[in-house]
């Protein structure tokens, strides 16, 4: 629950604009033109993999909750579909190399710097 409550604070805090680049090439620009993108999703990324590397695996219950809850409350809608859309094919674990794919797998959406999650 702490953990719940410490990123709704933290989500809260954090605002989401940048292009996104479609699978066709193409800008896709969010909706939400309110929220900075860029800020909440360094935000978002820090908090994720922190957790998994301080977290006791007893709390491997929360954490699957706190994934499915960024898939309801993310402040960006768009965001928030692609965070289910993966969280549908892909099995949530609180390690680092989950987090690590999971964050390959939004940085190859958006054309970024994949990463060795194997090391």
């Amino acid at each position: 629950m702490r953990i719940l409550l410490l990123l709704l604070t933290f989500l809260c805090v954090a605002g989401a604009t940048f292009m996104e680049v479609t699978p066709e090439g193409e800008a896709c620009d969010c909706t939400c033109e309110e929220i900075d993108r860029d800020k909440l999703g360094k935000s978002t990324w820090y908090l994720l993999h922190e957790i998994v590397k301080h977290a006791d695996p007893e709390y491997d219950p929360a954490f699957m909750l706190l994934m499915k809850t960024l898939g309801v409350l993310y402040p960006c809608p768009h965001c928030r579909e692609h965070i289910t859309e993966y969280l549908e094919s892909h099995r949530v674990e609180m390690t680092e190399k989950w987090v690590c794919e999971f964050h390959n797998a939004v940085n190859a959406r958006l054309n970024k710097t994949i990463v060795d999650c194997e090391v």
